[in-house]
């Protein structure tokens, strides 16, 4: 097996159609929605790549069809103002929510990538990872998204 690295063209597509994709997620209340989580992101839900796609192997066939598995891991964040505790069940109960809707998904619109994605599983439950200074709560949710990319040369 190949060492694992990370292929920036994949991470660039994977993270538009990936955003698309939880956007589509039914039971947002009140207008939210799911952004691209960076240094501005101070409050409402986000995703955060962990390390781009990467390629966990490789294999090629003597006609040079090639076959690569890979995975794209990311975390849901959900930064909030310090509330009650039925606002956090509520936090939770979302993230746990909307990794749960992506388990059970039809992946056919990554297809339109040149990918295969044949899971997308929570690699945890959602939790409270750390309150900032300011009294903001960071509850997170740790997602993998596994698929499956073809060629030939």
């Amino acid at each position: 097996m190949a060492d694992v690295r990370v292929d920036g063209r994949d991470s660039v597509l994977l993270t538009n159609e990936l955003l698309a994709f939880l956007n589509r997620y039914p039971d947002f209340r009140f207008g939210e929605s799911i952004v691209f989580g960076d240094a501005s992101h101070s409050e409402g839900l986000a995703m955060y790549p962990v390390s781009g796609a990467l390629v966990i192997s490789e294999t090629e066939d003597i006609m040079g069809n090639h076959e690569s598995n890979r995975q794209y891991p990311f975390y849901l964040v959900y930064k909030s103002g310090t509330g009650s505790a039925s606002r956090a069940i509520s936090i939770k109960g979302l993230l746990d929510s909307v990794g749960e809707w992506c388990e059970k998904q039809d992946y056919s619109a990554f297809n339109e990538l040149g990918i295969e994605v044949t899971e997308i599983s929570r690699q945890t439950v959602a939790a409270m990872d750390s309150i900032e200074e300011n009294g903001t709560e960071n509850w997170t949710i740790s997602i993998t998204l596994y698929y499956t990319k073809r060629w030939s040369e």
